[in-house]
């Protein structure tokens, strides 16, 4: 099953690698996924791609995403990314969810607010650019 995974993470990041059109078209794209529960943080370059944030039980949500971001910035700091729109949606207090993509692990960070912030761990840097981020974690309300 772990292997499974992983060969469908290559095989999205190698889509999204590969389509320039996703990249250039990014616009359009953005204008679409932004009616999605999450404000995604344009000022500072990110760009969402795909969004699902939705409870699960009565004290959770699941939260998916695939971000974009031009490799230009400091991984190792946190990097504030969007804001989750929904008050049902923002956690009461607040919750740090790690996760990993292939060997690489981040740390996911949401405020009361509805704050989302990323953070790489450890593993190796990204490297390609833009950098293409897909993350599935779940956290309590």
């Amino acid at each position: 099953m772990k292997s499974s995974y992983k060969l469908f993470v290559l095989l999205l990041i190698s889509f999204f690698m590969a389509s320039g059109t996703m990249a250039q078209d990014s616009t359009n794209l953005a204008q679409t996924v932004d009616s999605a529960d999450l404000s995604i943080n344009h000022n500072d370059g990110w760009q969402l791609l795909n969004a699902y944030i939705r409870p699960t039980q009565t004290d959770s949500v699941q939260f998916e995403l695939i971000i974009q971001h031009a490799n230009n910035i400091d991984w190792t700091q946190e990097q504030y990314f969007g804001r989750i729109k929904l008050p049902e949606l923002m956690p009461a207090s607040e919750q740090s969810v790690s996760f990993k993509i292939l060997e690489d692990s981040y740390l996911l960070r949401i405020d009361t607010a509805g704050g989302c912030y990323l953070k790489f761990l450890n593993g190796g840097l990204p490297s390609a650019d833009p950098v293409i981020i897909f993350l599935k974690v779940f956290y309590k309300l």
